[in-house]
């Protein structure tokens, strides 16, 4: 998952990783999921994180 991709292409990419390891009734990875938007590339493209640093 450290591609940038575009929303289709992420929705894709994250249900295939699910599938291969068995984790559809994870609860941890489906509320990751509900969180994308705050962590995936595609949603947070272009925001601007002032006093963020590569380490945080």
């Amino acid at each position: 998952m450290l591609g940038d991709y575009d929303f289709g292409h992420f929705k894709c990419k994250w249900r295939a990783m699910v599938a291969d390891f068995g984790l559809e009734d994870n609860n941890w990875v489906k509320e990751m999921y509900e969180k994308r938007e705050m962590w995936e590339t595609t949603y947070i493209r272009g925001s601007f994180f002032g006093g963020f640093m590569t380490t945080s």
